[in-house]
């Protein structure tokens, strides 16, 4: 019998030729290149992501429920089955909310009405079946009233410089509207493309013969990617990247690193990434809708939030590690993203109750282990490892 290629269906891997495309980077002021230099400097983590629920925005308040209504209260006339209630007393959504998961057995509940936009910038004819981006957003929409919820869906072709410039116009059009509606106070980015399996390089699209699909450095990718949208991740108080693609982009030292330079350089909050080398997106639905809950709805930074998320991820402890990288902020808003910070968490490990409570966090290529107890049981070091601190 023919040996054949084990390769998962709908995994998010394979092999391209890669290209090396003319693109405009975002331009560096001299402080940013100083923040840059921070990627290979070692310093303690701190919390980042979430926020203060007394320093929000009057205008987006916390909308309170007291009590939960049943389908027996709605068989009585003087119920009331809308929960939520504005300042003013008035109910702030329109119809029964249904609620489930965590708020289920909760007494006192409280949800965040900022507004929040998903973008999923999607390969072209890259099928999604099964993918947990379009799946949270349903699920967080009930929880708003109007338009304060939003979800765009963008199929992305750059593989030649030719369709640059219209990818961009593309987005400007897009980013024109969404500006008459609100500021968006969080932006959670999906990318579903494959990487190559050799070099971790993102795929771009289809090339100039347009049989197949050509990859490209993912901090070109990236920049070629972001950049249309800068200016509503700079708006927002808080934007989330999900690399939904397979581990080879963090296998690869060399993508790897080039994803750190990405974070840094487009000042997110915080970048999820996996290892699997066949990694199956539906795998992380789980994790993606407890993101939903404690981050997007009740405002739980992320790094402490990750407790409850992996919790909820028992298929994807058997298929992938996490990797969580963030940015830290030094010296108040205007000296943002001075280094970055990278989290592992092998959730293999993290299932067993036995293991102990420790937590190495990753400065570029150096491990620096410290206590944290809130987040996640051992953590396997990363192949970019040069030295481990006591």
């Amino acid at each position: 019998m023919a040996r054949t290629k084990n390769t998962a269906k709908k995994c998010t891997s394979g092999s391209a030729p890669r290209v090396l495309l003319q693109i405009s980077r975002v331009r560096l002021s001299g402080g940013d290149r100083q923040k840059m230099k921070a990627l290979s400097t070692t310093r303690g983590a701190l919390p980042v992501g979430g926020g203060d629920l007394e320093k929000r925005n009057s205008q987006h308040e916390a909308l309170t429920a007291t009590r939960a209504a049943t389908s027996e209260d709605l068989e009585m006339r003087s119920a009331h089955n809308e929960g939520f209630y504005k300042s003013n007393g008035l109910p702030f959504l329109d119809k029964f909310l249904s609620v489930t998961g965590a708020l289920e057995v909760s007494a006192h509940a409280e949800i965040s009405a900022a507004p929040v936009i998903f973008i999923h910038l999607i390969l072209v004819d890259f099928g999604v079946a099964g993918s947990p981006f379009e799946f949270a957003h349903s699920f967080l929409k009930p929880y708003y009233s109007g338009d304060g919820i939003k979800y765009i869906e963008v199929y992305y072709d750059i593989g030649t410089d030719v369709k640059l410039a219209p990818y961009r116009t593309h987005i400007c059009q897009i980013i024109k509207g969404l500006k008459n509606s609100f500021t968006w106070e969080r932006v959670v980015i999906g990318l579903s493309t494959h990487t190559d399996e050799d070099f971790g390089d993102p795929f771009a699209g289809y090339g100039d013969d347009s049989k197949g699909y050509v990859s490209t450095p993912v901090n070109d990718f990236l920049d070629i990617i972001l950049q249309p949208w800068q200016s509503i991740i700079d708006h927002a108080q808080e934007s989330y990247l999900w690399m939904l693609c397979c581990g080879s982009l963090v296998n690869n030292l060399d993508s790897f690193h080039g994803l750190q330079e990405a974070v840094v350089r487009h000042k997110l909050t915080g970048t999820i990434a996996f290892n699997a080398p066949r990694f199956q997106p539906s795998f992380a639905s789980h994790l993606f809708i407890s993101f939903t809950e404690r981050v997007l709805i009740e405002q739980c930074p992320l790094q402490l939030a990750f407790k409850d998320m992996l919790s909820q991820s028992w298929d994807l402890g058997s298929h992938s590690d996490i990797f969580l990288l963030t940015t830290v902020k030094e010296g108040g808003v205007e000296n943002h993203a001075s280094h970055g910070v990278i989290w592992q968490f092998p959730l293999r490990e993290y299932t067993a109750p036995t293991r102990s409570t420790t937590l190495c966090t990753v400065h570029s290529n150096s491990y620096m282990r410290c206590s944290f107890p809130v987040l996640a049981p051992a953590i396997q070091m990363h192949p970019s490892t040069v030295h481990q601190a006591p």
